[in-house]
């Protein structure tokens, strides 16, 4: 006997649709049943194909979302509804040339052109007509309003639902502070939190040792499988991105998770809440913003906003004042314990203070993944072999097939070409995708086509209008019509038919979003590709606005142009004439540019890090920095000649900026000149930090410098010794062993702070020195007492008894500095033998800032309640109750 629903089917190129028709047949009380709703979004494609076909074998009616992709697609789905004889009602989102048997066309209801609300409601209210007369057993009342907010929030958030493929990522690793937060209930993938590296664990000694803790690689994040995973480290974190890279995409998944947990056990998830900060406008609260968000959904929701989960995408796209006030409100009362914030990499700076998440590029496994997901069989190793070839040329290339979104398109181009070479340059990937999607939607014989040059054109108008008029992230439908022009586009009676309907084909072709009576590009990379496109034909002129830096951040700000300039220059045969026009504008940009692997001249290129050195000479740090970053990009070695020439013979601003550049770039040529400045009080405080950027390569030269018969100047030696600590290469060993015995007190301490962070290490030579007669009276004892201090820093056993055993020693002088500094170490190990001191009351004579003179035993006293265990207390006050 069948069940009381309905099936509905599509495919993933009209999921949007039919998330939005399943949403609003559930609100209208029919009992609907679609994978995308029903299936726990983590298990979503692995087990869809079978649930579906079960699903299909208990239903009362079927909903099918017509289109050529789904007859060619599921062939198998239409046989199984035709043979249970039920009542299958199309639903065209697309004209189908070759009807399919078992379906009839009495039945079709038209709504290819379903973001138009007359046509969307007509279409919605024949279905419900349809089905009241020929399923009704799928009726029933309207569900509770949170159930229509979660099924609108679903409809919301679909794409990349169906067919979603997990993406690694990059997190921080969990922070001491951090250990005690709340984490979110997504049915994380690793059952227990990951084991980071120092985390100590009670279960230690029953881990398997062939399964080690996951570490943080060369860039200090730890890699995860997928975003599930996070939600074991953190409840909170910003999610980082470059453009393409799926961070939107992995956002709403977790929206997806968030919502069906919520449904499983609203008493333990929080309600999800989903916004676009594209749309919050400056003046407004963000609560305010967020209430309204919410009620734009269906239900009449009375939120707690304590125990709510919270995912916010677009922070790229706030100006200065939202950023601030969103800080502000992470650090409030008022904020949930749970906020996922996706942004653009290039556009966070850490203001949040959220942990950071980075979405990973693509590897070879995932983009098999993503051809075993979208293509046909028979494309799949074609395409992946494809991917594989090296690169014709390293300008030439960008790692196209990495990134989800330009994978995608690759996909589309291979699907329509098979046996042509992929293009390797971001434009010609661009412009082949739009042309293939084009040629494929006129071979179904859609209405509304006009000719591809015609449509590139007015798509071209539309986004440059969009970027200059500041309307990128939702422009109003009629301003949009306007721009997009008809006909009649120069007349003033307004937007036609024609620039209505092309808007609808621009839907349809995947390159815009349409909701809210509102328009977008459906990515920022369309939105680039259109304006650049407008670019190569109308030239850059003075589209380019100057430059922007950031006061704090010192960089410059990316520009509202950035995309579509580089964009254009990939998509000209001869890009230099144009990155000369952007060049009077903003060198800065001009830089970046030839950095995204387009091909220009020797003189282009000449050209380019000339203007960008002239921006030294503007005495502007913010400038001068940002300046440096892009002359790196093209090329470090012209830089260092650069800065070792400013380190040589610059004014002292230009000194400083030349040391903080040689170590942002770390490159060994740099060392000898650094190495001379640490000599210079003027500048040495930005020496130091690059010459531990630099690293390894520095700590040869920096050693010399531990000599005083060869560097004069305590704080050269003393500034030597900081820089070997912080590079901690045991190479530096000898040349700190030896600044032990350095004639200034500075560089001795230095050189011991040095010694004890190298710990284990740096044991046997410190001892060594505690057990040199010669040591005691050197500097008055001050050799002896910063090596016992090191001994006692590093934390290590050996040491720590090697200062026990020199309680034992005769000279009075040693065995208080032992006394002292066993003190230091905090160590158990300790108390024992400092109780036995305490009835020595031999008397040391004043040292350092002590008035008068103290016995061996009110050191060893000191040292005890230092350490602070019970036994060494209660001995204390022992002591203290017989004096």
């Amino acid at each position: 006997m069948a069940d009381d629903f309905v099936y509905l089917g599509y495919v993933v190129s009209d999921g949007g649709f039919a998330a939005q028709l399943a949403a609003d047949l559930k609100n209208r009380g029919v009992r609907v049943w679609i994978d995308s709703f029903e299936l726990d979004p983590r298990t979503l494609n692995e087990n869809g194909p079978a649930v579906r076909q079960d699903a299909i074998a208990r239903c009362c009616a079927g909903i099918i979302v017509l289109s050529p992709a789904f007859v060619e697609q599921r062939q198998e789905e239409l046989a199984l509804l035709a043979a249970r004889n039920v009542t299958i009602l199309p639903v065209l989102s697309a004209a189908v040339a070759a009807w399919p048997s078992g379906l009839r066309r009495d039945r079709a209801i038209l709504a290819s052109a379903w973001q138009d609300k007359e046509v969307y409601q007509a279409a919605l209210g024949a279905i419900l007509d349809s089905l009241r007369q020929r399923a009704s057993s799928a009726l029933t009342q309207p569900p509770e309003s949170v159930d229509q907010y979660l099924n609108a929030l679903l409809a919301r958030i679909y794409r990349g639902l169906v067919g979603y493929i997990p993406l690694g990522v990059h997190a921080e690793p969990l922070d001491e502070d951090d250990a005690d937060q709340p984490t979110l209930e997504l049915g994380a993938v690793v059952k227990e939190p990951p084991r980071l590296p120092g985390a100590e664990d009670a279960s230690d000694e029953d881990e398997d040792e062939d399964d080690p803790a996951p570490a943080a690689d060369e860039t200090g994040l730890i890699p995860l499988p997928s975003i599930l995973a996070v939600a074991d480290l953190y409840s909170s974190f910003a999610l980082l991105g470059a453009a393409g890279t799926g961070k939107t995409t992995t956002l709403h998944h977790l929206v997806a998770v968030a919502v069906w947990d919520y449904r499983s056990d609203p008493t333990v998830n929080g309600l999800p809440v989903y916004a676009d900060l594209s749309s919050w406008r400056e003046g407004t609260r963000l609560r305010r913003y967020l209430e309204q968000e919410i009620s734009m959904l269906p239900g009449s929701l009375a939120v707690d906003w304590s125990a709510v989960t919270i995912f916010l995408d677009g922070f790229d796209q706030l100006g200065p004042r939202n950023r601030q006030v969103l800080a502000a409100w992470l650090d409030s009362d008022e904020c949930s314990e749970t906020v996922v914030i996706a942004s653009r990499a290039a556009s966070y700076t850490g203001e949040l203070g959220l942990p950071l998440v980075v979405v990973d590029t693509l590897d070879h496994a995932h983009i098999r993944q993503f051809a075993q997901q979208f293509l046909p069989s028979e494309l799949r190793e074609p395409f992946v072999a494809q991917l594989s070839l090296p690169s014709r040329s390293p300008r030439e290339k960008l790692p196209l097939g990495s990134v989800p979104f330009l994978l995608m398109r690759l996909m589309q181009i291979f699907e329509a070409h098979p046996h042509a070479a992929l293009p390797v340059q971001l434009g010609a990937a661009m412009r082949a995708s739009v042309r293939a999607r084009w040629v494929s939607s006129v071979a179904q014989g859609q209405p509304g086509w006009i000719a591809y040059d015609e449509m590139i054109e007015r798509f071209s108008g539309l986004a440059a209008s969009m970027i200059d008029e500041d309307e990128t992230v939702g422009a109003d439908l009629a301003w949009a019509a306007v721009k997009i022009g008809g006909r009649r586009r120069w007349l003033r009676s307004g937007p036609d038919e024609d620039a209505l309907q092309l808007l609808q084909v621009g839907y349809r072709l995947g390159l815009l979003d349409i909701d809210r009576d509102t328009v977008r590009f459906s990515h920022r990379l369309y939105l680039a590709y259109f304006a650049g496109e407008a670019l190569t034909r109308q030239g850059i002129g003075d589209t380019v606005d100057p430059p922007v830096f950031d006061p704090k951040e010192y960089r410059r700000l990316p520009g509202r142009w950035d995309q579509a300039v580089q964009m254009a220059c990939h998509l000209v045969e001869q890009p230099g004439s144009l990155l000369v026009d952007v060049l009077r504008r903003d060198p800065y940009l001009a830089g970046l540019t030839v950095t995204t692997g387009i091909r220009i001249s020797d003189d282009v290129l000449a050209k380019i890090r000339s203007a960008l050195t002239k921006e030294f000479d503007r005495g502007d740090w913010r400038q001068t920095r940002a300046a440096i970053q892009a002359l790196r990009s093209l090329g470090e070695a012209h830089v260092v000649e650069i800065m070792i020439e400013y380190m040589a013979y610059g004014d002292l601003y230009e000194r400083r900026i030349a040391a903080w550049a040689l170590g942002e770039i770390a490159h060994p040529a740099a060392v000898p000149v650094l190495v001379e400045a640490l000599g210079d009080d003027d500048v040495r405080e930005f020496v130091i930090p690059a010459l531990v950027r630099i690293g390894k390569p520095a700590v040869a030269e920096v050693s010399n410098c531990l000599d005083p018969a060869e560097h004069e100047r305590w704080e050269t030696r003393a500034a030597a010794a900081q820089v070997l600590q912080q590079i901690g290469d045991v190479a530096a060993f000898p040349a700190l062993l030896g600044g032990i015995y350095d004639p200034e007190y500075e560089v001795r301490w230095s050189v011991a702070n040095a010694l004890a962070s190298y710990g284990e290490p740096a044991v046997d030579g410190l001892v060594a020195i505690l057990e040199d007669p010669v040591s005691i009276k050197q500097f008055e004892g001050d050799v002896y007492r910063a090596a016992a201090s090191a001994a006692a820093w590093t934390g290590n056993e050996r040491a720590i008894r090697a200062l026990i055993h020199e309680l034992q020693d005769a000279d009075l002088y040693r065995r208080a500095i032992a006394v002292e500094t066993l003190g230091e170490t905090g160590s158990p190990l300790a108390v024992e033998p400092l109780i036995d001191c305490l009835g020595d009351h031999r008397f040391i004579e004043p040292d350092g800032d002590a008035t008068e003179d103290e016995t061996i035993a009110e050191i060893a006293a000191l040292s005890l309640q230092r350490i602070g265990t019970p036994e060494a207390l209660a001995a204390v006050q022992r002591w203290q109750g017989t004096r």
